[in-house]
């Protein structure tokens, strides 16, 4: 989902209304993705909350991290399209080592 909004703002950019839209749906979704994540945590990793939240803290902050490198690079070398399109790409190439997510569960 936030791929495709990322998508709708490279490709519906010169409209206003449709990129304040796009803006919204990705951002309710990468709120929702904070939520899911942790309440993921919540049922699987029940014997050590600590741990898992450390370990998530230190995950959003390698992505953090990655993401002013790489986008810097895409924004330095090439354009600000260019870091548009590397997160699209980015998106794609992460859900098929995602999955489903059933291998993920404890149950």
């Amino acid at each position: 989902m936030m791929g495709g909004c990322t998508l709708g703002q490279v490709f519906f950019c010169r409209s206003g209304a449709a990129a304040a839209l796009f803006m919204a749906l990705w951002g309710v979704m990468n709120t929702a993705m904070s939520v899911i994540w942790m309440t993921w945590m919540s049922r699987n990793v029940d014997d050590a909350p600590e741990a898992a939240g450390s370990l998530m803290v230190a995950a959003i902050q390698l992505s953090i991290l990655m993401r002013g490198v790489f986008g810097g690079l895409l924004l330095d070398g090439f354009s600000i399209l260019a870091t548009f399109i590397g997160s699209v790409i980015l998106a794609a190439v992460a859900l098929p080592l995602i999955g489903n997510g059933p291998r993920l569960s404890r149950s």
